[in-house]
């Protein structure tokens, strides 16, 4: 016992005094980079499994703020948690605004320009230290992406440079990685060429605020050596041109990452053509990254577009997947998971290990105290339960905004699974027997909630229960919230469900 708190005070000194002790390891040339779609375990463990270290993942505005002011944070935070795991590193790019900030289904920029920089901020403030950059927006040369408004280099620039400025401010270490643009020859209302788009944009106010220069790199039926005028210059090697441009505007010291990389095997598809087949395709993305790595010394990541497997049928962007239903692995996926990487890739730790020893996520491993308390769900993310969509404040909307949610499910991580666990968690208002909570399929110890003590509040109410031996698994586990139906007397109409809401699930040690 005297060994073991030596070694846990050893452990805070290093934390705490001995920065050097956990350094950040070098970084390769290249770094290997998937684009992801909708990321949960599966997919994540796909991307470590396959040797990628980094993946790019759309944060969508409207999911996390639809409605102002109101946060939802539960998917971001299920990412990290994944990715911290796996040690994967995270580039998050954000656009999609919610229908408050601009109305309309395309992706476009709020008309209030001051409204997307403070968004930028608090996704950069919550996940200070845990991501590695910020994509601001998505090809804005594109009217489809900006509001089906002709594009425009300069708006976009002062965009840049707002949301620059409040990446800095909240994560000085992350870094502004200024949006990929579409390639393109046209010159119309409709579509802007990427290169005329590029010089515009460095030319105004803002358009320099970046510390990396997305590419989208995309073949166009073509193999990645094709000579770089081929196809009126839309090949893989129109990233080069970019470069061009950097080096005459005297940035030449910028690396460009090339986020989207791909091409299409879906001979209908509106974008991206030629399709090539599923075997050529895997050979064409395995050629680009040995291309990049032999040729292109200024590019930092190339991420092959995508991992998407939940896309509906009729999405645009299908003939790019490399995996189907089920995240299960296309032949094109299975080469680039046999191409040479390098050096298998190594957690950051300065970044997944904070120094503050409240919480240690599941990719730090210090001398034993991964025993802190496991966050499966934040204090300031608060789920509701049952059927009741329209009662106020401090209720939340149902979980999935449904006519009904009697259940709710979430993915965490558990390396030490030897010793006793509880799980502690705080409710509003649970009012009758017959709620569950369940890990792996296995009910907690008390099998229900309220309990037969516990206040019938309309408040929060902080509840424990305990953690059968056996139920955790090492790695992934799943925790399931399920409510119950009102006693017979009390079902009015309709079978009524129980109303209830909880945050600040934990995994604690026991009796700790």
């Amino acid at each position: 016992m005297i060994a073991r708190l030596l070694l846990i005070v050893l452990a805070v000194a290093l934390l705490l005094g001995g920065g050097a002790a956990i350094e950040r390891p070098a970084e390769p040339a290249l770094r290997y980079a998937v684009h992801t779609v909708r990321i949960h375990d599966r997919p994540m463990r796909l991307v470590a499994e396959a040797g990628f270290g980094w993946v790019v993942q759309l944060l969508a505005w409207r999911e996390i703020e639809p409605s102002p002011g109101e946060l939802y944070w539960e998917y971001p935070d299920t990412i990290l948690r994944a990715a911290e795991h796996y040690g994967v590193q995270v580039v998050l790019r954000l656009d999609h605004q919610p229908e408050w900030a601009r109305p309309g289904r395309t992706n476009a920029p709020p008309r209030d320009p001051a409204l997307y920089p403070a968004f930028v901020s608090r996704v950069a403030e919550r996940y200070r230290g845990r991501v590695a950059g910020y994509i601001i927006w998505n090809e804005p040369n594109l009217a489809h992406e900006w509001g089906g408004e002709p594009p425009d280099p300069e708006a976009y620039a002062r965009l840049l440079g707002d949301a620059a400025a409040a990446v800095r401010r909240a994560d000085p270490k992350a870094l502004v990685i200024a949006a990929g643009l579409a390639p393109t020859n046209e010159r119309s209302a409709r579509a802007l060429d990427d290169r005329e788009f590029l010089r515009r944009q460095l030319a105004a106010p803002g358009g320099r605020e970046f510390d990396v220069l997305a590419a989208h790199g995309y073949g166009f039926g073509l193999p990645p050596d094709a000579p770089a005028e081929a196809n009126g210059g839309l090949n893989v090697r129109r990233v080069e041109q970019q470069r061009a441009i950097l080096v005459e505007a005297g940035l030449g010291n910028r690396p460009i990452w090339i986020t989207e990389l791909g091409w299409t095997v879906d001979p209908t598809s509106p974008v991206g053509g030629p399709a090539v087949s599923e075997e050529l395709r895997g050979r064409y993305l395995a050629a680009a990254y040995a291309l990049a790595a032999r040729e292109w010394p200024w590019v930092g990541l190339v991420a092959v577009w995508s991992l998407g497997a939940d896309e509906p049928d009729d999405d645009n962007q299908a003939g790019f997947r490399l995996a189907g239903p089920g995240y299960v692995p296309k032949p094109s996926w299975e080469t680039l998971r046999a191409m040479p990487k390098g050096p298998p890739p190594q957690p950051v730790r300065s970044k997944a290990c904070p120094a503050a020893l409240q919480w240690v996520p599941a990719g730090c491993r210090i001398l034993g105290l991964e025993r802190r308390p496991i966050e499966i769900l934040a204090a300031d993310v608060p789920i509701h339960l049952g059927d009741q969509p329209d009662l106020a404040s401090p209720w939340r909307p149902l979980h999935g905004f449904g006519r009904l949610a009697p259940q709710w499910r979430s993915e965490f991580y558990v390396d030490d699974t030897t010793a006793a666990w509880d799980l502690t968690l705080e409710a509003l208002q649970p009012n009758d027997r017959g709620n569950h909570l369940l890990i792996n399929g296995h009910l907690l110890d008390p099998p229900y909630w309220p309990g037969r003590d516990w206040d019938y509040a309309s408040y929060w109410t902080r509840l424990r229960f305990r953690v059968p031996d056996g139920v955790l698994r090492p790695g992934l586990n799943v925790l399931e919230v399920r409510v119950g139906q009102w006693v017979p007397a009390f079902q009015v109409w309709n079978n009524r469900w129980e109303d209830v809401q909880f945050r600040n699930i934990r995994l604690v040690p026991a009796g700790g």
